[in-house]
C-alpha cells in the first residue's frame, strides 16, 4: 500500500469518475482480474442528494478496461449513499450479487456476469449493507437493517426463485435509530 496506481480504465473504456460518489467492489476470487463496481452518482440526482446509481461496470482484465453492464437494475432506488453492496460468488465469476435499497427488492442475483439480473428477495428486509458467500460457494449470506439471512438456493434462475432463511430469532443486536426512542422508564 505504499504506492498506488489508478486502473480506472483507457480510451472510451473508463470508469465516469467526475460524479462518481461511494462505490461497491467486488473481486473474483476464482479470476482477480474480474472485478465489479458499483457506483453511486453523486450530482445527477432529482432530490440532489446523490442517492442514484451511476452505473455498474465489470472488468475482465484488471481494471484496464471496465464496462458499463446495461441492463443493471435501479439496485438503490435512490439511496445508494446509505446502502450499496456487491459480492461474486468465489467459484464462478459470473455469477454476481447486487443489492442497496427497496422494499422486497433489495437483492439481485445474475447468473451470467451481468448481462441479466433476477430479483431475488421477497421475503428479505430492505436496505442491504453486505453479502458474504461461504468459501465453497454453498451459502449466500446478506446483512440489512433487518439483520442476517441466508440461502443455499441463489443459483436457482428466474425471478423470486430464491428462499431466504431468517437467521435473526438467535441473535440480540438492535438499530439504534435517530429520532426514534422510548425513555426508560
Amino acid at each position: 500500500g505504499a504506492t498506488w496506481t489508478p486502473m480506472n480504465g483507457t480510451g472510451s473504456n473508463i470508469l465516469p469518475l467526475t460524479y462518481a460518489g461511494r462505490m461497491a467492489l467486488a473481486v473474483s476470487p476464482s479470476n482477480t482480474q474480474v472485478m465489479y463496481v458499483a457506483i453511486q452518482d453523486s450530482f445527477n440526482d432529482p432530490d440532489n442528494n446523490g442517492g442514484n446509481l451511476l452505473g455498474l461496470y465489470t472488468t475482465v482484465d484488471g481494471g484496464t478496461d471496465w464496462t458499463l453492464l446495461a441492463n443493471t437494475p435501479d439496485i438503490c432506488e435512490g439511496q445508494c449513499w446509505y446502502d450499496l453492496a456487491i459480492a461474486v460468488d468465489p467459484s464462478n465469476s459470473n455469477i454476481v450479487v447486487a443489492g442497496g435499497s427497496g422494499i422486497g427488492l433489495p437483492v439481485w442475483i445474475s447468473l451470467n456476469g451481468g448481462a441479466s439480473w433476477a430479483q431475488q428477495s421477497t421475503n428479505v428486509h430492505a436496505d442491504t449493507h453486505a453479502f458474504v458467500f461461504s468459501p465453497d460457494s454453498t451459502t449466500l449470506f446478506t446483512g440489512n437493517d433487518g439483520g442476517v439471512w441466508k440461502t443455499t438456493t441463489y443459483t436457482n434462475s428466474g425471478a423470486g426463485s430464491v428462499s431466504w432463511t431468517d437467521l435473526n430469532s438467535t441473535l440480540g443486536i438492535t438499530e439504534f435509530y435517530p429520532g426514534i426512542s422510548i425513555h426508560p422508564t
